[in-house]
């Protein structure tokens, strides 16, 4: 018998159950945290499906011994804005988001199946485990940011973060997918009987860093005080600065690849690079900037420090010189984040102003922005350069973007842009609203303004220009015997019985007809004189080269550049009177070799014809005096175009040479 069952979803996160024929209450299940947003039973299924405004989704099954439901499946997110993300790892795959719900969640840029919950920060953990997140009297502050690596993710915690108002630094496990027992407090800041919570309560940490071997970490208090921990025991290790680091409060820290140096920079608008080991040690350098210290972004592989000022502006400084190599201005909000490409050309930066810009560091200049509809607070590029993810304004999800230089010609030159022209761009979206935008972009016409660029055929006429062709068509013309004599068949090819006489046709759908152009009717009043150049058989670079004029040689030419080695071999043969052509023929195969050597152009390929032509015909050449005249005009022509190359050459050898002395 089937009872009719109705399930209800209340605004406090239960689903109830009725019995419709008794009117009763069957069972009640606790489903989400929030409100019960939708509700549906699949057909002919014990499955049941429901989302909340919690930002998940949960799928049930009712198998329970008593008819109750289980939870089967899930797929939830942050239920507050992610505030911090980082990729971890080297290939890009898992990307660390932390929110304003005190979580920290590992998703996946491949399948949903691999996302995972680290879980909520919280002073007991015992006591949370009891509790709902909404009721949890031991629920930390909202982690406001966060530092990890991989070097020793297996032996111990590899992830420390920094709570809103705390001066408290909490460590989490990768490996393990949950939050660490340690609590990272120096003693300074630890309660003793006797003193009030009030001097404590006013210090809070406010940037910190781990260094790349996984062994410490570096934190900056509100006080202008910098510490480094171990992270495997907890145990303070250093103090920098006597008594204090800066006379503010400290805004980023970080450390250099060797664990040799600890930058640290404030409000007091100093940098300061302090000795790693003994901290004790006075103060290695310091930089001043125009403006308070926002926040560090550091690239240990380059050693290039980003560093954010309060004026808007970004700052390079190289940790290994201790200086300011770059600057960059642009924004007009308060920054909020920025980001490294993997290998260290780029910078992507972000502001309140909903602009994300994209810096080219060797040319310090400007080469991509967009603006979004709600500003961006964090933002991570990919190890492998695939992805951006960003996370922005009131928005629960993290987003990625693609970067277009992977899979398309991207022209990255410098731009500069008003507010009023910067492009807007949608945020990225499910497949669903994919398909719709697309739709619609199908109607609009693409604005694609920017113009490809052609290389010209020569840059100036008194520069040695090279050919496309390929080397494989030209440098083994002169070697050309002894390939075909690699290539010779072990066997002779045999000759058929009776081979028959040819005759030229023409290609027709009907019988086949002969091809009777070159005979000479009697009808018309033609000659019988014999024409003994219509005997000739030129080849189709022969005929060519013959109906060239004495100014334009280009298309003989290019149809020779178009040939391979044995074809090229094969024709300049055909060029003298036994292979079928005519001292003439010779002389204008001369004259266009001349003529490619004046224009400066294709001077290898030119060479390598001319290599070749003379080792075919040499003794042709000899023997006939305009041939042999001529030979010294080519001579001429090859001099002077080498001599040139060869003077730029050596020009640019020197000057490397001297940069490399120096």
């Amino acid at each position: 018998m089937v009872i009719p069952i109705m399930a209800s979803g209340s605004l406090s996160g239960h689903v109830v159950f009725w019995n419709l024929e008794e009117r009763k209450v069957v069972s009640q299940l606790r489903a989400h945290n929030g409100g019960v947003s939708g509700l549906q039973c699949l057909a002919n299924e014990p499955l049941m499906v429901t989302s909340s405004a919690d930002n998940s989704v949960k799928l049930w099954i009712f198998d329970l011994p008593d008819g109750g439901a289980r939870l089967l499946r899930i797929r939830d997110g942050h239920t507050a804005p992610p505030s911090c993300i980082r990729f971890h790892g080297s290939n890009g795959h898992n990307i660390l988001s932390a929110g304003g719900d005190s979580s920290l969640r590992i998703f996946s840029t491949k399948t949903e199946t691999f996302n995972k919950s680290l879980g909520r920060a919280s002073y007991n953990r015992k006591i949370s485990k009891t509790k709902g997140s909404s009721s949890d009297p031991c629920k930390m502050p909202p982690i406001i940011d966060f530092t990890c690596e991989t070097t020793r993710e297996k032996e111990w915690d590899n992830i420390a973060a920094i709570h809103s108002g705390l001066h408290v630094v909490t460590t989490w496990s990768y490996d393990k997918v949950k939050m660490g027992s340690l609590r990272l407090v120096p003693d300074r800041l630890k309660k003793k009987p006797n003193e009030s919570k009030n001097k404590i309560a006013k210090v809070t940490a406010t940037c910190l860093c781990l260094t790349q071997c996984g062994n410490f970490v570096v934190i900056g208090y509100s006080s202008g005080h910098v510490d480094r921990f171990n992270i495997q025991s907890g145990i303070h290790r250093a103090t920098y600065g006597n008594p204090v680091a800066h006379n503010g409060a400290v805004r980023g820290v970080a450390t250099d690849g060797l664990n040799q140096i600890v930058v640290s920079g404030g409000s007091d608008t100093c940098i300061k690079f302090w000795n790693f080991k003994e901290a004790g040690k006075p103060l290695l350098s310091k930089i001043v900037v125009d403006e308070s210290v926002a926040f560090f972004h550091a690239h240990h592989e380059s050693a290039m420090l980003a560093v954010a000022l309060e004026d808007f502006s970004i700052v390079i400084v190289d940790i290994d010189t201790r200086n300011i190599v770059r600057k960059f201005f642009g924004h007009t909000a308060q920054l909020t984040s920025a980001a490294y490409s993997p290998d260290s050309r780029w910078l992507v930066t972000s502001a309140m102003d909903c602009t994300v810009r994209l810096w080219d560091i060797p040319s310090s200049q400007l080469i991509d922005i967009f603006q979004v509809d709600a500003a961006c607070t964090s933002l991570s590029f990919s190890p492998t350069g695939e992805f951006l993810a960003t996370t922005h304004v009131d928005q629960l999800g993290v987003y990625l973007w693609s970067n277009r230089t992977l899979f398309s010609h991207v022209s990255l030159r410098p731009l500069s842009f008003t507010p009023d022209t910067i492009p807007q761009m949608d945020l990225p979206a499910s497949a669903t609203d994919e398909l719709q935008s697309s739709q619609q972009a199908e109607e609009l016409p693409l604005d694609d303004s920017e113009p490809e660029f052609t290389s010209p055929e020569q840059l100036a006429d008194d520069l040695i220009t090279l050919s496309l062709v390929a080397n494989s068509r030209w440098q083994n013309l002169l070697n050309i015997d002894l390939v075909k004599k690699r290539n010779k068949p072990k066997e002779a090819p045999k000759a058929p019985k009776a081979a028959p006489f040819f005759l030229p046709t023409l290609p027709t759908l009907r019988d086949f007809e002969f091809d009777l152009s070159s005979a000479v009717s009697q009808e018309e009043g033609g000659s019988k004189i014999l024409d003994l150049s219509a005997m000739q058989s030129l080849s189709a670079f022969g005929k060519s080269l013959d109906q060239c004029s004495e100014s334009d040689y280009s298309p003989a030419f290019s149809k020779l550049k178009e040939m391979g080695p044995a074809a090229i071999d094969i024709e300049i043969n055909q060029l003298a009177p036994e292979g079928g052509g005519s001292f003439e023929l010779l002389l204008k195969f001369m004259k266009m070799i001349d003529s490619v050597l004046l224009s400066h152009k294709d001077f290898e390929v030119a060479q390598a014809y001319l290599a070749l032509f003379i080792k075919v015909h040499g003794d042709s050449i000899s023997q006939r005096d305009e041939l042999k005249s001529f030979i010294t005009k080519i001579i001429s022509s090859q001099q002077n175009g080498w001599s040139n190359l060869q003077s730029k050459l050596q020009y640019n050898l020197c000057v490397v040479h001297a940069l490399k002395n120096v």
